[in-house]
């Protein structure tokens, strides 16, 4: 069921006549604070400027994470994927791209206090001094790293159906959202959603020269692919909202 719903979806984005340039531009929007970090640790800039070259770099990856979220809104509320959507609502992406960088924001900070109190309790020690340790404290990051992609779908569904950012860390709502969805569908969609992404950064990492760009842009076709796959997971809420295309 999976499998047959993630080649399904692969098939569905190439219908858009114009996939060729949509995607790497999406690419290169997420490739955006790369570059300005490379420029801040090569260039020595006057100090005004760093706050600028931080912005230039936030804000191309806020339209990108908003392209997806237009998606995966749509197929919360199940409409048909014919054509990408166009690259010009610039203000609605920023916008879209804006709250869930802070939803991800909040849930890596009580993931991180999660982690700091696990590593405390089991007494790992993530140092490297002991290779044991060293390795057990990876694996309890990897093991949150899954359920943190676990958890993101179900948090931005929460927010596009109420509009409200709060909404998203609500502990009733979310448990009966947990309950309801993970099934071996979802839980294979997480899986494969981290593992590909893992995948795409070692292996075209290794590019030279422009291997940094090309995990861009295959890391935004992954989302792209299973944005559209969580948001079919997820159901269709006629209710689910995105920020105005005005802009």
């Amino acid at each position: 069921m999976f499998g047959l719903m993630l080649v399904t979806t692969f098939k569905m984005l190439f219908r858009d006549p114009e996939w060729s340039r949509k995607i790497p531009v999406g690419g290169l929007m997420l490739f955006a604070p790369t570059l300005a970090l490379s420029i801040l640790l090569s260039v020595e800039l006057p100090t005004l400027l760093i706050p600028l070259v931080i912005i230039t770099g936030i804000l191309p990856m806020l339209a990108g994470w908003g392209f997806v979220f237009r998606l995966f809104v749509d197929a919360l509320n199940g409409k048909e994927i014919k054509e990408l959507p166009e690259w010009k609502h610039w203000q609605a992406f920023m916008l879209g791209g804006f709250w869930l960088f802070l939803i991800v924001l909040g849930y890596i900070l009580l993931a991180g206090v999660a982690v700091t109190i696990l590593i405390s309790v089991l007494g790992i020690s993530p140092s490297g001094e002991d290779a044991g340790q060293l390795g057990s404290a990876l694996f309890l990051m990897m093991i949150v790293s899954v359920l943190l992609y676990a958890c993101f779908p179900i948090a931005f569904a929460r927010f596009a159906e109420t509009g409200r950012i709060f909404a998203a860390f609500h502990p009733g709502l979310f448990g009966m959202d947990v309950k309801r969805l993970i099934r071996g569908n979802y839980i294979q969609a997480c899986v494969a959603f981290y593992a590909l992404s893992l995948l795409v950064n070692l292996v075209l990492g290794a590019v030279p020269y422009i291997g940094l760009v090309l995990v861009s842009i295959a890391l935004f076709f992954l989302m792209m692919i299973f944005g559209l796959i969580f948001g079919k997971l997820i159901g269709a809420k006629p209710q689910a909202v995105y920020p105005s295309d005005e802009g």
